[in-house]
């Protein structure tokens, strides 16, 4: 998925920085998605769609797993010491913090959650 994303991102102009932002919010996704979507282990299905427009970067990810609305997820409790301190957990923030719209529907028995990172001034102007 790195490598598909890289080649739309390169073909399609997007500065690196935020590529990798994107690239990093995507492969969280989709980790969350197979590591705790399904119930049972299986062939599953996981689409992505890319879209550039007006320079914005869209992302559509739709999946097969159980209902799940990451937009109404708590955040993890803050540690008061290193001791307290546990791995995992921080997918959904790191997304929530590097995206600027996120927005989730269950629609036909399906997950379908769409990413935007919005363009800059600079990057409009350069489209």
């Amino acid at each position: 998925m790195s490598e598909w994303f890289r080649r739309f991102a390169r073909e399609t102009g997007v500065a690196e920085p935020k590529a990798l932002d994107f690239e990093l919010c995507l492969n969280e996704i989709v980790t969350n998605i197979i590591l705790y979507g399904y119930d049972v282990p299986g062939e599953r299905e996981i689409h992505i769609t890319l879209e550039r427009d007006r320079g914005d970067l869209r992302a559509t990810i739709e999946d097969d797993g159980r209902p799940f609305d990451p937009l109404g997820a708590k955040p993890p409790r803050q540690p008061a010491t290193l001791e307290d301190a546990t791995l995992g957990g921080w997918g959904i923030p790191i997304v929530r913090a590097l995206v600027d719209d996120w927005r989730y529907e269950r629609r036909d028995g399906r997950n379908r959650l769409t990413i935007v990172s919005r363009a800059s001034e600079a990057e409009c102007s350069g489209l």
